[in-house]
């Protein structure tokens, strides 16, 4: 082939390939949703927030949508009309008051004016603009994310709670000169900054990079003002707080409830990170009567998170999650009875999926395992894994005292929608849509349930782009074995509908769950692969006939892949690649017991099963070429795959990397999650940072800095032979960029493999900027394409 034909046939590759990034990422997600009765029996208005990536724009655009839908006696649904979307582009976040015939809502907005950044607070009644406040010299930026995020309003509509950074202390001011009304000139004398500007105000790390600690604002519709909460709360510097919620106390008084994050010593890593010290308070509007609800509960070994108060205003609910560990696993769920502060366990820890085993001393109150019914949660229930409550998860039927909660949970490579009966404390798990072509796995999330019982979900596998559902909740006999269902699902078809990337979704890919009981009841792998041969397979054609195998484990280690439609896999699967996301010992939505399996064991357990995934598909079952295998690898299963690439030459052809953990030991002083490197390798890491027991964290002996080198990947980094491609988010504060970095440096000084590296400016951990998602994949399917 000449340079000019090579020229152009790299180019129409790259065009290709861009082609199709581009339109899978055009694919439309759902961040919010809710569905109300109409006055029109059978009639429901739903409104939902959807979100894709802009590459012209680079950037990701939010927007506002609205559908009227009509559900006849057969349960046939007919969407009677939808809206143009409304670009969300300066609304921070939103929140609806519907009461007694009285609608309105408050939004949070952050725009330019002439140039400026500014903020602002509107009241908006019935579709008109009521009232409108610049809050820019109030308080900093808006906190909208999930770890603190949150907008309320109070019962009675009279006040709303939101959170945002406090406002910086004034810097320093120059003298300088005006002109008075008499023309004269005034002086202005130089003004020193208010030295708490320089007090040391460490961040949240990952997403957090160099935010301001969060405040409450409380919004009086009253006396038409906003300004934070104060009083004790405000004197307690020990408590961040964030998910602001409302509760009414005996007395009809309105409580602010929150979760408080504890502070001192250091603000460690929150995103991602379950296993934080934080307790639910309530305070009143003033800031005083701080009372901490839950510091009583589980003697602090369990933390408590997203309250959610019920409907009757006199109970909360909410997630507690063990303190210390691994940063996810099992997440119980438990309720407060207001009135007399008493605590019970709703939802308790389970060990072990298969046998539903329960462990006691997780229960609260001190249940056993006989005063916990089998029949209270669905065969194989692996327990609750989620981050956060819905913000309206509540269903209460017709001239009924049940209460129902829906939820999103993980379960095994699946995310699944559970309802949770408060009286019974029964757990009943909603199927997936019937004709989706499921396998028995896929993504479902619940947004929304009307007053009549009708359900509306989201849902998505990696053969069908996500769309909108709605159901009939089913509410059983309290007697039967599932309390709560939804027979039929209706799909509205106004997400990614009939799209050019939904077509090619579901046109050319195939997929399965494959589990290895020969090995453990623990692994689990989604596999993708094309259905066809198609012409754009040309790219990585090889001598067999069978498709090359993309290897894709997930990160944390303490998270999981999900059986929906993703960016990576859909591309690569498009690209004609089988691809294997693997879900290894460790994964959430096991039981506990798999969480706990890898502890002491990382760089080791999963590094063996990610092997056996890959043999097993390639020498086994045959499905794959196993002399083309790629690697794909972020966080710690980038780790994973420097652990392979040192150890195992030839089994993959190129490796890419993205934010690697490469040494352990370097880690502890620079990541904002020390205590990973202590409790992933059994050594206890003290969140207060008292010196007690020599061989425990934050202190890093040399007995345990010897535990994480003999873990670390750098020890091999002069055997690796097979090509390596790093991708590094320069912002990252959760794995330092100068690990990825130095692996590098010593790849390329050491010349035994062709090795590259890309740093990607104003993104993190995640790699999640539209530049750097854009770039990153185009890049390393680029790598590929070379190397395979």
């Amino acid at each position: 082939m000449s340079a000019d034909q090579l020229t152009d046939s790299t180019k129409d590759f790259n065009e290709r390939v861009l082609d199709t990034l581009e339109i899978v990422a055009g694919l439309q997600s759902v961040s919010s949703g809710s569905i109300k009765n109409l006055s029109v029996d059978g009639v429901f208005s739903i409104e939902y927030k959807t979100r894709q990536l802009d590459f012209v724009r680079q950037s990701p655009r939010s927007c506002y949508n609205q559908a009227t839908i009509s559900i006849g006696h057969d349960n046939n649904v007919t969407v009677l009309s939808s809206s143009d979307p409304v670009d969300l582009n300066g609304s921070s976040d939103f929140r609806k008051f519907s009461k007694n015939g009285c609608n309105k809502s408050i939004i949070l907005r952050s725009v330019s004016v002439k140039g400026a950044d500014k903020r602002f607070v509107e009241i908006w009644d019935n579709n008109r603009l009521d009232k409108s406040w610049e809050v820019t010299d109030v308080h900093g930026a808006f906190y909208t994310d999930e770890c603190f995020g949150g907008i309320e309003w109070s019962p009675s509509g009279n006040y709303a709670i939101y959170v945002a950074e406090m406002s910086e202390y004034d810097s320093f001011k120059p003298s300088s000169s005006v002109s008075g009304d008499s023309k004269k000139s005034v002086s202005l004398k130089p003004k020193l900054a208010d030295p708490r500007r320089y007090n040391f105000n460490e961040d949240y790390g990952e997403t957090y990079n160099g935010r301001l600690p969060p405040v409450l604002l409380l919004v009086d519709l009253i006396n038409n003002t906003i300004g934070p909460v104060t009083g004790e709360l405000g004197n307690s510097s020990n408590i961040a707080p964030g998910q602001p919620s409302w509760i009414t106390d005996q007395n009809q008084n309105e409580l602010i409830i929150f979760t408080g994050y504890i502070v001192e010593p250091r603000r460690l890593g929150l995103v991602y990170c379950q296993n934080r010290p934080s307790y639910l308070f309530a305070c009143d509007i003033s800031g005083n009567n701080l009372e901490n609800l839950t510091s009583h509960s589980d003697r602090s070994e369990f933390n408590a998170r997203s309250p959610r108060t019920t409907p009757n205003g006199n109970s909360i609910i909410y997630l507690s999650s063990s303190v210390g560990g691994p940063h996810a696993g099992c997440t119980k769920i438990n309720l407060i009875d207001f009135s007399s502060r008493k605590i019970v366990n709703l939802v308790p820890v389970v060990r072990n999926q298969s046998s539903a085993l329960l462990d006691a001393s997780l229960a609260e109150g001190g249940s056993s395992p006989d005063s916990i019914s089998a029949d209270r949660f669905p065969a194989e229930f692996p327990g609750v894994y989620t981050l956060n409550l819905p913000r309206d998860p509540w269903f209460s039927p017709e001239n009924s005292n049940r209460l129902f909660m829906f939820f999103a949970s993980i379960w095994t490579s699946s995310q699944v929608v559970l309802a949770l009966e408060i009286s019974t404390k029964k757990i009943s798990k909603l199927s997936f849509p019937s004709r989706a072509n499921c396998n028995g796995f896929g993504n479902m999330d619940f947004l929304s349930a009307s007053q009549d019982g009708t359900i509306l979900t989201i849902y998505s596998n990696p053969a069908q782009a996500l769309d909108l559902y709605v159901g009939n909740i089913l509410h059983n006999d309290e007697s039967s074995t599932s309390a709560v269902s939804v027979p039929k699902w209706s799909k509205l078809n106004l997400i990614n509908s009939n799209t050019t990337a939904s077509n090619l979704i579901s046109e050319n890919i195939d997929w399965t769950v494959i589990e290895y009981p020969e090995k453990t009841k623990f692994l689990q792998t989604i596999y993708s692969f094309p259905k066809a041969k198609a012409d754009i397979h040309k790219y990585f054609k090889g001598s067999s006939e069978l498709p090359p195998l993309l290897v894709l484990p997930h990160g944390g280690p303490h998270s999981t892949l999900i059986s929906g439609t993703s960016l990576v896999p859909t591309v690569m699967t498009l690209l004609g690649f089988a691809v294997a996301q693997v879900n290894y010992t460790g994964s959430l939505g096991f039981g506990q017991d798999s969480v706990d399996e890898l502890l002491g064991k990382i760089g080791k357990l999963e590094v063996s099963e990610i092997i056996y995934v890959a043999k097993d598909l390639s020498e086994t079952k045959k499905l794959v070429d196993g002399n083309r295998m790629a690697y794909n690898g972020g966080s710690h299963s980038g780790y994973t795959g420097a652990m392979l690439a040192g150890q195992n030459p030839g089994l993959f052809k190129a490796y890419v990397l993205r934010n690697p953990v490469i040494n352990i030991g370097e880690m502890v002083a620079e990541s904002d999650i020390p205590d990973w490197c202590f409790e992933e390798l059994l050594y206890k890491y003290n969140f207060d940072m008292k010196v007690t027991t020599p061989n425990e964290g934050p202190l890093l002996h040399p007995e345990v800095y010897k535990a994480m080198w003999d873990a670390s990947p750098m020890q091999y980094v002069g055997s690796v032979v097979d090509p390596v491609l790093l991708n590094i988010g320069i912002n990252d504060q959760r794995v330092p960029p100068k690990q990825g970095l130095q692996y590098y440096r010593m790849l390329f000084a050491n010349k035994n493999c062709i090795s590259d590296c890309k740093v990607y400016q104003n993104t993190g951990h995640a790699l999640d900027s539209v530049e750097a998602i854009r770039e990153s994949i185009s890049g390393f399917i680029g790598f590929y394409h070379k190397h395979i």
